[in-house]
């Protein structure tokens, strides 16, 4: 199987990624000196930049074939599309799109240009979001610090294609809604198990593996910051005693591993 698919059961889960991003290390995470980063760069480029991957995830669960996350979109040239069709994943296939949070990195191609009129993307798609993020991002005076939203979300609330997805429930019988606030009020992870094996999608929980044991660290992104702490600590207490495979957009490609214990150190271990 090739290193970007793998199988949590009966459970595909492909890995694309739209666009490969860069922050300097001292603007994505504010409060971690330069002094820290000496000893952890591994976790870095040449450059000195973290450069997170900007990850979707496709899924086959029970017949169904759902899309996790839309990735930047055409702002960065994003290659959605072409990784779609590079790993056998026909467009007209996606019945569902839903997403982790409603930030501009994972709702980017929800809208395309097409012959001059802007359409859905996925033509056959229902958009799942999550309730308490739509709220946050369209509430009064926070709807134009997120200009993104008028383009990529509220179009297809226009269009009647949108339902809200409330933690616990399936969007399958072997995927679980998991409530991960902290990053976005309403963050959502995706659940998964399947013929005795289980696994997470993660969304932006974490961002990096260096987190695996800076699991304290929190980017300048986070909305809540005390919650998103917490919440890290608590999803990856439970993801390492389970064992759980994860799927992680923002770690280098393909994003698929595991946190182990070495040396009393936990880390993260790609597949």
């Amino acid at each position: 199987m090739p290193e970007d698919i793998i199988r949590i059961g009966n459970v595909e889960i492909i890995s694309l990624s739209d666009a490969d991003l860069s922050f300097p290390a001292a603007d994505f995470f504010p409060t971690v000196s330069a002094e820290t980063w000496t000893s952890h760069r591994q976790y870095l480029g040449d450059d000195g930049n973290l450069h997170p991957n900007a990850g979707c995830f496709a899924v086959r669960s029970s017949g169904r074939t759902i899309l996790i996350d839309t990735g930047y979109g055409p702002s960065l040239t994003g290659r959605l599309f072409d990784e779609l069709s590079a790993k056998g994943v026909n467009i007209g296939d996606i019945e569902t799109v839903t997403f982790t949070h409603l930030h501009p990195d994972h709702v980017g191609w929800n809208m395309r240009s097409d012959g001059g009129q802007t359409r859905p993307s996925f033509p056959r798609a229902r958009y799942l979001m999550p309730q308490a993020d739509f709220d946050f991002f369209t509430s009064a005076g926070s709807l134009e610090n997120f200009p993104y939203i008028k383009d990529q979300v509220l179009p297809l609330v226009e269009l009647g294609l949108v339902d809200y997805v409330e933690p616990e429930t399936d969007l399958t019988p072997e995927i679980r809604v998991w409530s991960t606030p902290g990053h976005t009020p309403g963050h959502v992870s995706f659940l998964i198990n399947s013929a005795g094996e289980r696994g997470v999608i993660l969304g932006d929980v974490a961002h990096s593996p260096v987190q695996a044991h800076e699991t304290d660290w929190n980017p300048g992104f986070d909305v809540l910051q005390d919650q998103s702490r917490a919440t890290r600590h608590a999803v990856f207490d439970r993801l390492e005693q389970e064992g759980m495979t994860i799927a992680a957009g923002h770690f280098p490609k393909p994003g698929f591993g595991k946190l182990v214990r070495v040396e009393g150190k936990r880390i993260w271990q790609a597949l």
